[in-house]
């Protein structure tokens, strides 16, 4: 399972939606928020709203009011989740999935601060990884919209990275690019922050 913010993330904004995507897709009828608990370091316990992408394997939960600041915040789901073939959600990781709040909302989503190679770079080596690097971190979840690489039009194929913090996205070409033709890597959104 994925989640974001992802497990360990701090300074997380305290109006933020948190996205959970399962390998197999969910039982529309068991995504409901008493399947699902989002608790603080203090026992507290957030009342959500969730809803199913149309995959059924994305769950955003979103919590009905702001988070406690500075607080460590748990993601559990409950036995009642199953996936479509009836199988109960269970997971494996210790601890559970969590993250750290800021002291403040966010307001705006993140911008680009820089990428490698820099825009307008020439003899650059055909089998170079793009890397980009964002002000906040970003959903991981939603990069397959958010951000493509083409050369001449025509997608490139590759792998997608991101760095612990969910800050940078790298690109790794499967192969190596035409030599002497422009490459060109475009951000759509939504490669976003998640917030409310």
């Amino acid at each position: 399972m994925v989640t974001t913010p992802v497990n360990g993330a701090t300074g997380v904004p305290i109006n933020t939606k948190i996205q959970a995507e399962f390998t197999e897709p969910l039982d529309r009828s068991t995504a409901i928020p008493a399947n699902v608990q989002l608790s603080d370091s203090q026992g507290l316990i957030t009342s959500v709203s969730v809803s199913l992408d149309a995959s059924g394997r994305i769950l955003t939960i979103t919590p009905n009011q702001v988070l406690a600041v500075g607080r460590a915040h748990y993601l559990v789901f409950l036995s009642g989740l199953h996936d479509v073939y009836g199988n109960s959600f269970v997971y494996n990781g210790s601890p559970q999935p969590g993250f750290t709040t800021a002291y403040s909302t966010a307001t705006t989503g993140p911008s680009v601060i820089g990428t490698n190679p820099p825009n307008g770079a020439t003899a650059v080596p055909t089998n170079t990884t793009l890397v980009v690097g964002f002000s906040a971190p970003i959903s991981p979840l939603t990069q397959p919209a958010g951000l493509t690489v083409t050369q001449g039009g025509t997608p490139v194929p590759g792998t997608f990275t991101f760095s612990t913090n969910a800050q940078q996205i790298s690109f790794a070409p499967t192969k190596p690019a035409d030599a002497g033709r422009d490459i060109r890597y475009q951000l759509q959104f939504p490669t976003h922050r998640l917030r409310g």
